[in-house]
C-alpha cells in the first residue's frame, strides 16, 4: 500500500475537476500497530484524484515511471496536460548513497 511519499506535485487534468499527482521518493508497505511497516521507496509514484478521492497507482516496489536504462532513475518535477500529458524529471544515476548526480532533465 502506498504510504506517503515526498515532493509531491498537482497537475490540473482535462476540465473534469480531476488532477494527475506526481511525487518523488514514496513508501510502500503497511500500517502494523498503529505505525508503517516500510517495505521499500520507489523513486517515484503517481496518482489521480477525482470526485474527492485520490487513487494511487503503484507497480510494487518498482518506480511508476523508469527510464530505459537500468542505471538511471526519474525524479519526477512538474508536468502539464495539453492534448496529452507530460510529465518533467530529473535523471539520476545508480548506485546512490548520499549524493547522487543528475545527468538530463526529461
Amino acid at each position: 500500500s502506498w504510504l506517503g511519499a515526498d515532493c509531491a506535485t498537482s497537475i490540473p487534468g482535462p476540465g473534469n475537476g480531476s488532477y494527475l499527482w506526481i511525487f518523488q521518493d514514496t513508501i510502500v508497505g503497511s500500517i502494523v500497530n498503529g505505525m508503517r511497516n516500510r517495505e521499500c521507496m520507489p523513486h517515484n509514484s503517481v496518482g489521480i484524484y477525482t470526485h474527492g478521492k485520490l487513487q494511487h497507482f503503484l507497480k510494487g516496489c518498482d518506480s511508476f515511471l523508469t527510464p530505459l536504462d537500468p542505471n538511471r532513475w526519474y525524479w519526477t518535477e512538474t508536468g502539464v496536460v495539453a492534448n496529452d500529458v507530460f510529465i518533467f524529471s530529473q535523471v539520476m544515476t545508480l548506485p546512490c548513497s548520499i549524493g547522487c548526480d543528475q545527468v538530463a532533465i526529461a
